[in-house]
C-alpha cells in the first residue's frame, strides 16, 4: 500500500465519521410514499438517471411508461436495458449502484439482479425507512427540505419555502388561485406585495431555515431593480385578461412580458428575507431534465442582488456548474454569497473534486458547504453521500500530499465543509 492510499485511507475514515448537514433535498413525506406501490423503476429512475437514459436515446414520451408499477417489470426491463448500458458508467447511474450495493446488497443492476432488486425496494417501503436510510446508514442529522411545505419530521428535516405561486399568477385563473389560497383579493400591485410581504412574514414562526428561488427553469436570472409602472403594467394586464390568445391559448402572459412583475416580486421577497434574517438558496447552473436554456443559469447574472442586499445571505445551488469559475470569483468578493455543492457531486465527480480543490484556494472555508444530496427518493440520498464523502477525501488528501495542509488540519475542515458551515448558515442546532 502506498503512502499517498494510507493518508487516503486515513482522511476518508475521518470523514466517514463526520454526521452530515444536507442542504438541499426534495422527498415527499414518508406517509406519502408508504401508500403506493414502488419498485426499481419507479424511484431509480424518478429523475436524474432518467435524464441520462434520455440523453442516451430513450424516448422522452415513454418515461412515465417506465415508472408505471402496473406495467410488467420484465417488459420495462426488456425495453430500458439497451440504454441502461450506454448510460451505466455516468454519476447518476454510479449513485444508485451504490444505493443498491449499500442498502439491499446487490452490488449491480443487470439482467441477473433487476427483478430481485425491484422486490427489495417494493419490501423496503414501510414506515422508518427515511429514518433508517437518512440517519443511520448515510449519516445525515438533518437535511433542508425544498418540498413547499414546512409540516415535516424535524428530527430528519428543515423546510424552506418558495414563492412560486405568486410567480406562477401569470393568467387570471392563476391569480383567483393564489387568491383562494391566501385568502386575498389581488386587485392592483400593492395587494400583491402586500399579500407576498404577510405570507413570508408568516414563515419564520414556523421555524422555516430559508428560501428557494428556482427560476432559472423558466427565465434568465438577471433581476433587474424593478421599475414599478412596469410590474404594475404587467399585473394590470393579467388581471384585464389582455393576452395574445393565439400565441398564448392558456390565456397567459409570457414570461418576457411578465418580467418586470417577476423582478419586483423577487427584490420584495429578498427584502423580506433580509428583514427576517431568512437565507435565500437560488438554482444556478444545470437544470434538471432534457433540453433547457443553460444560459439562464449563470449566478453572474445575481450579482446586482448581492450587492443591494448586503445583510442577505444568499445560498448559490449546484457549484454554478458549469460556470463554477464565476461562482468563485461571486463568492470570493461578496462576503454574503456562499458556495453550495448541493447536486454538483452526481453531475460530475471530476468537476466536484477540482473545484473544490479551486475553492479552498479562493474561498474563505466557512462559505464552502460541501454536501446536498438533491434527490426525490430516499435511496439516492445515500448513494450521493457516499461519493460526496470520497470526492472531500479526495481533496483534501491532494491538498495535504501538495503540503497545502497538515494533514491534522483535514478532519476539521471536512467537519466545517460537510456540517459546521450548514448549520451556521441555516440556524441548525444539533
Amino acid at each position: 500500500m502506498t503512502e499517498s492510499k494510507q493518508l487516503y485511507d486515513r482522511i476518508k475514515a475521518a470523514v466517514d465519521n463526520i454526521r452530515l448537514v444536507d442542504t438541499h433535498e426534495h422527498l415527499p413525506p414518508e406517509a406519502e410514499r408508504n401508500g403506493k406501490t414502488v419498485d426499481l423503476f419507479s424511484e431509480f429512475f424518478s429523475h436524474y438517471a432518467s435524464s441520462d437514459l434520455v440523453s442516451a436515446g430513450f424516448p422522452e414520451d415513454d418515461l412515465e411508461w417506465l415508472r408505471n408499477v402496473e406495467v410488467p417489470l420484465d417488459e420495462r426491463w426488456a425495453r430500458f436495458a439497451p440504454f441502461w448500458e450506454r448510460m451505466r458508467h455516468t454519476a447518476y447511474a454510479r449513485s444508485l449502484l451504490i444505493a443498491a450495493k449499500g442498502l439491499f446488497g446487490i452490488s449491480e443492476i443487470s439482467e441477473r439482479t433487476y427483478a430481485e432488486l425491484s422486490k427489495k425496494i417494493t419490501a423496503a417501503n414501510k414506515p422508518g425507512w427515511y429514518r433508517t436510510v437518512l440517519k443511520d446508514t448515510a449519516r445525515i442529522d438533518r437535511s433542508i427540505l425544498d418540498a413547499n411545505r414546512t409540516d415535516c419530521d424535524r428530527e430528519l428535516f428543515h423546510p424552506v419555502i418558495r414563492f412560486d405561486a405568486f410567480i406562477d399568477a401569470m393568467s387570471r385563473a392563476k391569480v383567483r388561485e393564489l387568491e383562494r389560497t391566501l385568502g386575498v383579493t389581488v386587485r392592483n400591485l400593492d395587494t400583491l406585495l402586500d399579500a407576498l410581504e404577510a405570507h413570508i412574514t408568516a414563515k419564520p414562526a414556523e421555524d422555516i431555515a430559508g428560501i428557494k428561488i428556482s427560476l432559472a427553469y423558466a427565465r434568465p436570472l438577471r433581476f433587474d431593480m424593478p421599475v414599478r409602472a412596469d410590474a404594475e403594467r404587467a399585473l394590470n394586464r393579467i388581471l384585464a385578461g389582455q393576452f395574445d390568445r393565439d400565441r398564448y391559448p392558456d390565456s397567459r402572459i409570457s414570461w418576457e412580458e411578465a418580467k418586470p412583475l417577476h423582478d419586483c416580486l423577487v427584490h420584495r421577497t429578498i427584502e423580506l428575507a433580509e428583514r427576517h434574517g431568512l437565507p435565500v438558496q437560488i438554482h444556478t447552473g444545470l437544470h434538471e431534465g432534457c433540453g433547457n436554456y443553460i444560459g439562464n443559469s449563470r449566478a453572474a447574472d445575481l450579482a446586482n442582488l448581492f450587492v443591494a442586499y448586503p445583510r442577505c445571505r444568499f445560498d448559490i445551488f449546484h457549484g454554478g456548474y458549469p460556470y463554477s469559475r464565476e461562482l468563485a470569483t461571486l463568492a470570493k468578493n461578496f462576503q454574503n454569497v456562499y458556495v453550495d455543492m448541493c447536486w454538483m457531486h452526481i453531475i460530475s465527480p471530476a468537476a466536484s473534486c477540482a473545484m473544490l480543490h479551486e475553492w479552498l484556494d479562493m474561498v474563505p472555508e466557512n462559505k464552502i458547504l460541501a454536501f446536498g444530496g438533491d434527490y426525490c427518493f430516499v435511496e439516492g440520498i445515500y448513494g450521493h453521500a457516499e461519493i460526496a464523502r470520497e470526492n472531500v477525501a479526495r481533496v483534501l488528501t491532494k491538498r495535504v500530499l501538495s503540503v497545502y495542509i497538515e494533514e491534522s488540519e483535514a478532519a476539521p475542515l471536512a467537519l466545517n465543509l460537510l456540517r459546521t458551515n450548514a448549520a451556521e448558515l441555516f440556524g441548525i442546532s444539533l
